[in-house]
């Protein structure tokens, strides 16, 4: 397991996976006394994994049909998933499987209740259709989003992403350039609260390289070192659970914040050494 990303002085995290200094000296200290076994009498027995999944028990899983990716240039490909669900749902933990991790860049996991998308995608006549950025349906609301390294992801207590009646859930799967005749299957898994008795929670990709960069365009010249900086003013009360930064492989620093009204400064991320493959959303403590 690499180091947790984050730096810890500034901002502590909810389920953070980390050790303490304590026991970083305990596994230096046996290291460096050669290993020695201990009481064998007391090794636990091996655990059992029963599936590769993180979520073994879902209340759905949707899978896109089986599509081979041949492609020079970047790909963006969707696929409108019917949930079937006749009543309000609120999500409360979901697990991303890429198909074919080799090809599976990231992934945004959109609902919607027009059929908009799915008719796009059965008039395609490849499984799933192109697309980059929303899905060509106003009426898409972006419910989370898979990078490299995350993990399954569970709302705070209390909290849920509400799915409405007869929603689709529609996958953007972004597939890089360079690819010859692989084939994904990607899923997602979902796990849904019992009752409507919780808070919804939103996801929003406020921060971006288009709408929010205050110093583009996002540019960077052979050989050379540049930052960039995004800004956005929040006009109204919100209460903020978590953050998922998100860059490609020529990131090497990034850092998020929020300053008040009276200049006083919170931060929400700071990741000094970044990791394209060790990405995730961060929430904070309640």
């Amino acid at each position: 397991m690499p180091p947790f990303p984050a730096k810890l002085d500034q901002q502590k995290y909810a389920h953070a996976n980390t050790l303490t200094q304590h026991e970083i000296d305990e596994i230096a200290d046996w290291v460096n006394n050669f290993a020695p076994l201990g009481d064998a009498g007391n090794i636990p027995t091996p655990p059992t994994y029963h599936s590769n999944y993180q979520l073994e028990d879902p209340d759905l899983v949707l899978q896109i049909p089986a599509y081979t990716v041949n492609t020079v240039n970047d790909r963006y490909r969707l696929f409108a998933l019917p949930m079937n669900n006749a009543t309000q749902k609120f999500i409360r933990q979901i697990e991303l499987v890429p198909g074919n991790r080799n090809i599976v860049h990231h992934v945004l996991v959109f609902q919607d209740t027009s059929k908009t998308p799915f008719n796009m995608d059965m008039a395609d006549p490849e499984p799933g259709y192109s697309g980059f950025g929303g899905t060509g349906s106003p009426t898409s609301r972006l419910l989370w989003g898979y990078t490299p390294g995350q993990r399954a992801f569970e709302y705070p207590p209390g909290f849920g992403g509400r799915v409405n009646p007869n929603s689709y859930i529609i996958l953007q799967i972004h597939y890089p350039g360079g690819i010859s005749n692989e084939v994904d299957g990607t899923q997602i898994r979902i796990k849904f609260g019992a009752g409507v008795n919780f808070r919804n929670i939103v996801t929003q990709s406020i921060l971006n390289y288009n709408t929010t960069l205050v110093n583009g365009p996002l540019v960077i010249p052979a050989n050379e070192i540049r930052t960039f900086n995004n800004q956005f003013t929040v006009n109204n009360n919100v209460i903020v659970t978590g953050i998922m930064p998100h860059m490609h492989l020529i990131g090497r620093q990034i850092k998020s914040f929020f300053v008040n009204p009276q200049g006083d400064t919170t931060m929400f991320v700071d990741i000094p050494d970044w990791d394209f493959h060790w990405q995730g959303v961060y929430r904070f403590r309640a």
